[in-house]
């Protein structure tokens, strides 16, 4: 039987909430929403069978594409193999390499990726990464990837591995055999670009090979033959350990502090090119530990410092400034606008050495 979800009874008592575990705020959130959309919302019911929850709505055609994902590095010359049985799966993850640029290619087992790939390699067109699906039958993808480890002639690919949740109590097995990196299910394009670009420059910096070319010139990594020190003072872990992950992959040694006091004391002691400097922080915030620097009676008070602040109005700005920072940044960080600006100070300290 067919019925439409109608509100609950204002004033519910006790009983009638205890017995249908909630007070159906939520259905009633659900029905205005569909309402909303110019829909309805409702069930198919039968004793004995079971429940249908459906619901219609209107939506209009979008006009536009979605906005491109940004990548630092350009993956038009990267090959990648795709691994899985899944027709519908392969194709859809050799779309999102494919809509990127990349050139992807896939297959359903291993028997025909070692065939793949050790053509590819034949060609002298090796492929640069293998993206295996974690369930192929068996242990399969964990013999793969101790196969593109350990065999000669396929390329020496790195393995990156697609999960679902429930096969995390894979991953320690996975990385024994080899695999560079793990990717979960359902993916995202955005993820499945940056992670392979992430997993080839780390393989590249490891073997002192060649990495990716970066798309801006302005944000190729940091030289290591050069190296170009940064001290981030940032009282939010999570804020903090993002910040340096990203500053490490563009090539930047990096020192950390979680407050303006400390931050202060790490400028006195030690020598840093330039001071990432989070606005609010305990003990001394942003502003106070940079007046701080500023004041210092040596050299270093002339050390580049860029403010980082969720608070992105131009008065938040001027007040930056006016303390003395050079730069600055909003938050949440962005990794493009991130790595422009230490290019910016990066090519600006480059130019004052060559000229003196």
């Amino acid at each position: 039987m067919a019925k439409r979800f109608e509100p609950p009874i204002a004033g519910a008592g006790r009983a009638e909430v205890r017995r249908h575990g909630g007070t159906g705020l939520g259905l009633a959130i659900s029905q205005r929403l569909v309402r909303y959309m110019q829909g309805e919302i409702g069930l198919d019911s039968r004793t004995g069978v079971g429940s249908t929850f459906w619901f219609t709505a209107v939506f209009g055609k979008q006009e536009t594409q979605p906005p491109p994902v940004v990548l630092l590095y350009d993956l038009s010359e990267v090959a990648v193999l795709v691994v899985d049985d899944n027709p519908m799966g392969r194709r859809l993850t050799e779309a999102q390499l494919l809509g990127a640029g990349v050139m992807a290619a896939g297959v359903a087992d291993m028997a025909a990726a070692v065939v793949e790939l050790r053509q590819a390699q034949q060609r002298g067109r090796p492929y640069r990464a293998v993206f295996i699906d974690c369930q192929l039958p068996g242990e399969e993808a964990e013999v793969l990837i101790a196969r593109l480890r350990q065999e000669p002639g396929l390329g020496d690919p790195l393995p990156l591995v697609m999960l679902s949740g429930q096969e995390r109590t894979r991953i320690p097995r996975l990385k024994d055999a080899g695999a560079a990196a793990y990717l979960e299910k359902p993916l995202r394009q955005e993820a499945l670009l940056r992670r392979l670009a992430v997993a080839i420059e780390r393989h590249a910096e490891r073997a002192d090979g060649d990495g990716l070319a970066p798309r801006d010139p302005a944000l190729r990594p940091a030289s290591r033959h050069q190296p170009y020190r940064v001290l981030l003072a940032e009282d939010n872990p999570v804020n903090r350990l993002l910040a340096k992950a990203l500053l490490q992959r563009g090539g930047y040694e990096v020192e950390t502090v979680d407050n303006g006091q400390q931050a202060v004391e790490a400028v006195v002691h030690g020598h840093y090119d330039v001071v990432l400097m989070d606005v609010h922080m305990p003990e001394m915030d942003g502003i106070e530990a940079t007046r701080r620097i500023r004041e210092l009676d040596s050299q270093r008070r002339e050390t580049p410092i860029v403010a980082m602040t969720a608070n992105a109005l131009e008065e938040d700005r001027q007040r930056c400034i006016a303390a003395g920072m050079n730069d600055y940044m909003a938050k949440p960080i962005d990794e493009a606008e991130l790595l422009r600006i230490l290019a910016r100070w990066r090519e600006s300290d480059l130019t004052l050495r060559a000229a003196s």
